[in-house]
């Protein structure tokens, strides 16, 4: 029995509209109508619609469904190609659920870079912004992990006072922030430090490119009296690696 546009839609368990895209695609062919005018369209219909609906169930897009439902190698391969194309969204989706249950299970803001999770309460806003910048420079796991470790080292009070820093802070204030870093050997801010991470075994950009876009977020992110405490601690630290160096080689 013929079938209006509507019901052949339902049948397939596709729209009308979708019904009507196939046919501006040339995927399905156009039905004889009636005296009336009206579509007719018989089990031909039905059956291509299943089978284009039964493809892209599988992910073949509608430019390949043609080939793909032929036989033959070109089909194979098609349908290898498509293969690939989904087994890369499953490794996406993957990725994607363990960022979320690790933001979830560390209760981390939604923007923290991916493996900064579990030290994002040592992160100010200002401070995810830069992470997200360089580890997007960086192609260096291994370097990666080790600069989160070095952030799980550093104190959360400090962490708090440095993102509560004012722009006008005093003189006193930056100092304070400054000899908290300084103790607890927390320079991991150092724009030096992190061009040279981002410039690692599989560097992105060239070592003086890096440096740049690094030294231009934290322009953009932290404010002058936050950026005058990166550069004591990392003024001190420079002071005292030498010093460190020099009473090994004595001993």
């Amino acid at each position: 029995m013929p079938w209006s546009t509507s019901e052949i839609a339902d049948l397939a368990n596709v729209t009308v509209n979708t019904v009507r895209y196939y046919h501006s695609v040339g995927l399905l062919d156009l039905p004889e109508r009636d005296t009336n005018g009206y579509k007719r369209y018989t089990a031909r219909h039905l059956v291509c619609l299943v089978r284009i609906r039964r493809l892209t169930e599988l992910g073949v897009p509608l430019a390949s469904i043609e080939q793909v439902g032929s036989s033959g190698p070109e089909a194979q391969e098609e349908l290898r190609a498509v293969d690939a194309v989904l087994a890369a969204d499953l490794a996406k989706l993957r990725r994607s659920r363990e960022d979320i249950a690790a933001i979830l299970h560390d209760q981390a803001p939604i923007d923290t870079p991916r493996g900064f999770e579990s030290v994002a309460a040592r992160l100010s806003p200002a401070d995810r912004a830069v992470l997200h910048v360089v580890t997007r420079l960086a192609d260096d796991d291994e370097a990666v992990a080790s600069l989160r470790d070095t952030i799980s080292r550093g104190s959360i009070i400090a962490a708090e006072e440095f993102a509560a820093l004012r722009a006008d802070a005093s003189e006193r204030s930056r100092e304070r922030v400054a000899e908290r870093f300084a103790a607890e050997s927390s320079r991991w801010r150092s724009i030096d430090d992190l061009a040279s991470l981002a410039s690692g075994r599989r560097p992105r950009r060239s070592p003086t490119e890096t440096r740049r876009i690094i030294a231009d977020t934290f322009l953009e992110v932290y404010n002058p009296a936050q950026r005058d405490v990166v550069e004591r601690v990392t003024a001190r630290s420079d002071e005292l690696i030498p010093s460190l160096r020099e009473a090994t080689s004595a001993s």
